[in-house]
């Protein structure tokens, strides 16, 4: 006994396109799918350019507290980073906020606080004289949870 089986492809392209790190869509007619084929879903290409930004102003700060004194914000301003990007314009800027942190760790900023990569685990490593508080913040996008850091540890991501 023969049989056919009509077959149907179903095929759909979509572009989608924004500014943001976050893309959606919304379909309205949904599109229907019936109920007893197996689909599949594919991404063809995924052309960004450099343009997603990792820190937005949703995720850009970190608070560092040194010794006692009144916590000082960092604020980054919104773009494309690496992480030896993020750890130079903090380190600048725990230089510029007060001239006992300029006397002290200018030629030593790497002691004072250094932000790296470490290649060999794909993690991040942070180490800090200041207390650092990453909540709210650049935290899960640097792979750490979002919490405080006491100083003078090495911490390693987690995430």
């Amino acid at each position: 006994m023969f049989s056919f089986i009509k077959s149907s492809v179903m095929s759909n392209t979509f572009t989608l396109t924004g500014y943001t790190s976050k893309l959606s869509a919304n379909f309205y007619p949904p599109i229907e799918l019936d109920i007893s084929p197996e689909y599949g879903l594919g991404l063809i290409g995924f052309y960004s350019y450099n343009t997603i930004y990792n820190i937005d102003d949703q995720h850009n700060k970190i608070s560092l507290t040194h010794e006692g004194d009144e916590s000082n914000v960092v604020t980054l301003p919104e773009g494309v980073y690496e992480i030896e990007d993020i750890n130079k314009y903090i380190q600048h800027e725990i230089i510029s906020m007060n001239d006992t942190y300029k006397e002290r760790y200018e030629n030593k900023v790497d002691q004072m606080f250094s932000l790296k990569a470490n290649t060999n685990t794909l993690k991040c490593e942070l180490h800090s004289v200041f207390d650092i508080a990453l909540s709210n913040s650049m935290a899960t996008m640097l792979g750490f949870k979002n919490k405080n850091f006491p100083r003078n540890k090495i911490y390693t991501s987690n995430l």
